[in-house]
């Protein structure tokens, strides 16, 4: 799960385009949503700050992980 969330991180951080980032279907782990490059390291923010909930709340660990699944329906 949170090899999805840095593979996300490493295509942001070296998207180098005048564009928009969407991410919000609701099998994705972190729905993120910005203007580039204008918002680009406060989506940078939004994913750190997830890495790190995810390691220290094992019950957020679990909601992801279900809305991971969801594609499998």
């Amino acid at each position: 799960m949170e090899t999805i969330l840095m593979e996300t991180r490493l295509l942001l951080a070296n998207l180098e385009a005048t564009s928009e980032f969407l991410s919000d279907h609701v099998s994705n782990l972190l729905p993120l949503h910005g203007k580039l490059p204008e918002e680009k390291k406060r989506m940078l923010r939004l994913i750190d700050g997830a890495l790190e909930r995810i390691k220290e709340d094992s019950g957020l660990r679990e909601e992801m992980e279900m809305r991971r699944h969801l594609t499998n329906l």
